[in-house]
């Protein structure tokens, strides 16, 4: 018994590690995989794990599979090699999650803890970076979106962040050891604090999103259904109120409504009035235009790796000859895999954010809603799965978590075929 329960803390710690990793060195995250594979070798030289592949697994192979298929009509075979090489996650991660301890435990609390202690190392990392800068005569902007946030893009930090601060008042609901108000509220308000920092328009969106589900909950429970109603009208106003009079990110905001007012009266006539240089709200609504144009074009995709020429091509048609050759990519992943694996692909995509919800809500585990709502919601406005930060964040937690739900169940089965 004392050798199993050493096995369960092990294979979380290393999930804790691999974790870890690849939010500090994100280049390292091969090295955090090798690691865990010894101890799986050594755990299952000692009979305490035992192989089954969850359905969230078998999605996120799948997911691979388009991108495979889609090497075979590619016209650049080495861009699609490299798409292949760090989508292999896709794949790496759920058979790494398919092993399972025996005893049907993995310790969640210590995989969260891992996310923790990660950000709060590279948030302190992101200060002493932003406080170098503005010594150095940089100014106010130092502490602002990408000096505050040096190893990652902001708004994958920020999704990192959101993950972390639920996970840390998840855990302090489950009463788990070491979750203490001491920490988790200051760690709350660092986290708060960030996400204004980073400049984030679609973090800072989704975190008032999580704000606003929590409080009319808490109204409903505490209150009644009708004061819950309420709030649900009431609080969506004063979110607006909070953007639009938050200095760091009011003008964002107006300028995004103004350029969404003027796109939808003439979306072809704004995309080619656009002058370069644009802003970044400018810029996602004629990479939108253009990949829109394009997947009707080619419904069932344009191949993996061909993504970059073909907006190029679809750019220089529309008369933005000095975007095109930036090699932007969709900045959404609804477009990013229709436009690269076409129906198919998106089919498989919308399953995986679709059963993570469901599943979440009909098993119990917020965090899996949560996670996959993230997922969801920022791939309206990045290719969230088209960086690292994304690919491994977001398959290591969804398989994670769903293998979360339903360990205890698949090994009571396992012990039963035994017997």
């Amino acid at each position: 018994m004392q050798q199993t329960r050493s096995i369960d803390t092990s294979l979380s710690l290393g999930l804790a590690f691999m974790l870890a990793v690849a939010v500090l060195f994100p280049r390292f995250f091969g090295l955090s995989v090798v690691f865990y594979i010894v101890f799986l070798v050594y755990a299952g030289l000692r009979r305490s794990i035992y192989f089954r592949l969850d359905k969230m697994g078998y999605l996120w192979i799948a997911f691979y599979g388009v991108y495979l298929i889609g090497f075979l009509w590619t016209n650049h075979s080495d861009i699609a090699m490299k798409t292949l090489e760090y989508k292999l996650a896709f794949v790496l991660i759920p058979l790494l999650l398919g092993f399972k301890p025996v005893s049907g435990q993995i310790r969640l609390d210590f995989v969260l803890l891992g996310l923790i202690l990660a950000l709060t190392v590279a948030s302190a990392y992101g200060v002493l970076n932003s406080l170098s800068c503005f010594t150095s005569g940089g100014g106010r902007t130092c502490f602002l979106t990408g000096f505050i946030s040096p190893i990652h893009h902001p708004t994958y930090f920020m999704v990192y962040w959101i993950t972390a601060m639920s996970g840390a008042w998840y855990g302090r609901m489950k009463a788990w050891k070491y979750y203490s108000l001491k920490w988790i509220i200051p760690f709350t308000i660092l986290g708060l604090i960030l996400h204004v920092l980073s400049l984030s328009l679609a973090g800072i969106l989704f975190l008032m999103i999580c704000i606003f589900v929590l409080l009319v909950y808490a109204v409903s429970k505490r209150f009644g259904r009708f004061y819950g109603i309420l709030s649900f009208f009431l609080l969506p106003v004063f979110g607006v109120l909070l953007i639009t009079r938050t200095p760091q990110v009011e003008g964002e905001w107006h300028a995004a409504k103004w350029y969404a007012d003027e796109y939808f009266k003439d979306p072809k006539g704004f995309v080619q009035s656009r002058v370069f240089p644009m802003s970044g709200s400018e810029e996602r609504l004629v990479l939108w235009t253009v990949s829109l144009e394009e997947i009707k074009r080619h419904p069932f995709g344009v191949g993996t790796g061909n993504t970059e020429s073909t907006l190029e091509h679809g750019l220089n048609a529309m008369g933005q000859i000095e975007l095109a050759q930036l090699n932007r990519n969709p900045h959404n992943q609804f477009m990013q895999t229709t436009l690269e694996t076409g129906i198919v692909g998106l089919v498989l995509f919308l399953t995986i954010l679709v059963f993570g919800i469901t599943f979440g809500i009909k098993t119990g585990n917020p965090l899996l809603v949560l996670v996959s709502f993230c997922l969801a919601f920022n791939s309206l406005f990045e290719s969230m799965l088209q960086r690292q930060s994304g690919v491994v964040f977001f398959t290591l937690l969804l398989c994670v978590l769903s293998s979360s739900s339903i360990l205890i169940g698949s090994r009571r089965k396992h012990l039963d075929q035994q017997n």
